[in-house]
């Protein structure tokens, strides 16, 4: 009730009655806080800005990189990425 009554910035009082569906309280409450805290977890962060630079063996760039460029180009988009993939020697 605290945190709700913060991020509102309203007072809710103590005293409250949920009309005798205490599991709203106890059960939904904390769950829609957890997923407000993933909501808006990205406007949190720092923005990374930058250049990230990768060699690697072409095996691994195959079996690795497709996914984990997709997932890093979302989570940090002021990021550019180069990478150079070899066979190994």
């Amino acid at each position: 009730m605290r945190r709700l009554e913060e991020m509102n910035d309203v007072k809710l009082g103590r005293n409250l009655r949920l009309t005798g569906q205490r599991e709203i309280r106890d059960v939904y409450a904390p769950r829609i806080l957890c997923l407000n805290d993933e909501v808006i977890a990205p406007f949190r962060r720092q923005t990374a800005m930058g250049v990230l630079r990768v060699g690697l063996p072409i095996d691994y760039a195959v079996a690795m990189l497709q996914g984990m460029m997709t997932e890093h180009a979302v989570w940090h988009p002021g990021v550019e990425m180069e990478f150079q993939a070899r066979t190994a020697r």
